[in-house]
């Protein structure tokens, strides 16, 4: 085979790849073809609050043999809500509320259940306004019982108090467990 002969079968060869990327390469005088969408990304954030007990409400376990004087105490609750939602927070008559007393009157029991010592919740340092206790009550009288979440913990201060008894209970431990809820 002759040089001019290998030549033109390496040309002939060659010619239709030559073509068939001239067909897929753009030509520099042709702008490429863009089509842009846009996407809308949303993202929701639910109000929501949470409770919780900063510590117990624990009263002085002085007696004067004489009776049970008045003992009072303080506790906080933290109320953490989303930013701007408004939010109130009940708490219920405990686990050993006197019911037979109208009004679900609180009470501490002691460990067997058989002694019980009456005490109240105030949503103030003066003990004018009592906590106010579940919603389906209605009783919100409570200046610190609402507010607006400010996405930090807020404390609510509870205010409690044991009033005076003519007569000494047993001694002991005694307790109650009091359930907050945060209604937003």
């Amino acid at each position: 085979m002759s040089n001019i002969e290998r030549w033109t079968a390496t040309i002939g060869a060659a010619v239709p790849v030559v073509l068939a990327l001239l067909l897929i390469a753009p030509s520099p005088g042709l702008a490429q073809s863009e089509q842009a969408q846009a996407m809308v990304v949303t993202a929701t954030v639910p109000q929501s609050c949470m409770v919780a007990p900063a510590g117990a409400l624990t009263f002085s376990a002085t007696t004067t043999g004489q009776g049970l004087p008045e003992a009072d105490a303080i506790a906080t609750i933290n109320v953490s809500c989303t930013t701007n939602t408004s939010w109130s927070i009940y708490a219920d008559a405990g686990v050993h509320a006197d019911a037979a007393s109208g009004a679900s009157q609180r009470r501490v029991a002691s460990s067997d259940g058989a002694t019980f010592v009456a005490y109240d919740l105030y949503a103030d340092a003066a003990h004018a306004n009592a906590f106010p206790t579940d919603a389906a009550t209605g009783q919100t009288s409570a200046t610190q019982g609402t507010g607006t979440g400010v996405d930090d913990v807020q404390p609510v201060s509870v205010y409690g108090r044991v009033p005076a008894a003519s007569s000494s209970p047993n001694a002991g431990l005694y307790t109650d467990k009091v359930a907050f809820t945060v209604a937003f």
